[in-house]
């Protein structure tokens, strides 16, 4: 038997309406977002006497949400979290002004 058949005729199919659901609601958001989102299914299986399995389907559905705001940051000496990498050696520009009285121009 296919997984796909077993969960159709699992209670009736009130499983398969709603993980499909379920499927929809975090298809739409990780859509909407950007972000991954997960569903899981577990079963659990037990014998339950001869011939017989007791079960207990459950489902997860997690949506992404938008609370987080994601960044990289770089770890120091001292191991705080800063913003420019410390190992990242620096060129020391002088930025120089021209006056444009100084500039030659040539007419074309």
């Amino acid at each position: 038997m296919l997984f796909s058949e077993f969960i159709k005729d699992y209670q009736g199919g009130k499983l398969d309406e709603i993980l499909g659901a379920a499927l929809k609601d975090v298809t739409i958001e990780v859509e909407r977002l950007g972000r991954k989102g997960t569903l899981s299914v577990s079963l659990e299986m037990k014998p339950d006497g001869q011939d017989k399995m007791a079960l207990n389907m459950s489902y997860s559905a997690k949506p992404p949400i938008n609370n987080t705001v994601s960044s990289i940051m770089y770890v120091d000496k001292t191991k705080a979290l800063v913003n420019e990498d410390p190992y990242q050696p620096k060129l020391e520009l002088k930025l120089e002004t021209i006056e444009a009285t100084k500039l030659k121009t040539k007419a074309i």
